[in-house]
């Protein structure tokens, strides 16, 4: 009697014991479960996003190419009528309009790089929040052609306040000279301002290479 005690009792613990291990296969595998529930709704999310930023980039796509088309066949208007029109309007016209197209195209473009995450930095960085380079080092192309168009609009300008006037035609000659005159102060006073900058970068590294010497 006592042996089928022992037996039972045996075969009870053994039950119990396979009972355990597939308790905790079950456990194991609800587990397995809950994290592939969780790649599956991350890889869901990732595919919403993804087509979202794709219909994005289309309609980005769309306007660029529709805002390109559209400053073209202005600018064309513009080349079009020029015999009637004076010069200085032509390029005051002109140039509003290459720099409100550029402008728009350079928006468009960084909307194309957020949503794509590649933001588009000549700089080498990654990230632009964490990129301390100034703009023009960001964008020296869109800087450059800027400053190119803003300064052919400001020459535009004053041809027609001039023009307003008639002094171009009258002091042609004292407006040249003028000109002339206030650009070499402009580029005399950028390179006192650069070497201004080296100095003042320089002169703590001169010192402190002084200092250690000494």
């Amino acid at each position: 009697m006592r042996e089928h005690i022992e037996l039972a009792l045996l075969q009870y613990e053994t039950f119990l014991d396979k009972i355990d291990n597939m308790q905790m296969k079950a456990d194991n595998m609800s587990l397995e479960l809950e994290e592939k529930g969780k790649e599956l709704d991350e890889a869901t999310k990732k595919l919403n996003n993804s087509t979202a930023n794709f219909i994005s980039i289309l309609g980005i796509y769309s306007a660029l190419i529709f805002g390109v088309f559209g400053g073209f066949d202005v600018f064309k208007d513009i080349l079009t009528n020029v015999n009637g029109t004076p010069i200085s309007n032509v390029l005051i016209e002109g140039s509003v309009l290459m720099i409100g197209l550029i402008t728009l195209i350079f928006i468009l473009l960084q909307s194309i790089g957020i949503l794509s995450g590649k933001p588009y930095l000549a700089c080498g960085h990654e990230n632009p929040l964490k990129c301390d380079c100034s703009f023009s080092k960001k964008y020296p192309i869109f800087t450059l052609t800027l400053k190119i168009f803003l300064v052919i609009l400001v020459l535009g300008s004053i041809i027609h306040i001039l023009n307003r006037d008639h002094l171009l035609y009258r002091f042609w000659w004292k407006v040249g000279l003028a000109s002339f005159g206030a650009s070499i102060l402009v580029c005399l006073t950028m390179n006192i301002l650069k070497t201004s900058k080296l100095i003042h970068f320089r002169r703590p590294r001169f010192l402190k290479n002084r200092n250690s010497n000494n």
